[in-house]
């Protein structure tokens, strides 16, 4: 029971970083896709 708990808490924890990763990364989307808008006007 010990082990499954620790597992799942890793999974979990993995989870967050790929959800951290995936915000990050359309953030930095946004901003450059903002930038270019800005250089079209």
């Amino acid at each position: 029971m010990e082990e499954y708990k620790r597992k799942l808490e890793a999974a979990s924890k993995e989870q967050e970083s790929l959800i951290d990763i995936f915000a990050e990364e359309r953030n930095r989307r946004d901003r450059e896709e903002e930038t270019l808008r800005k250089k079209l006007k």
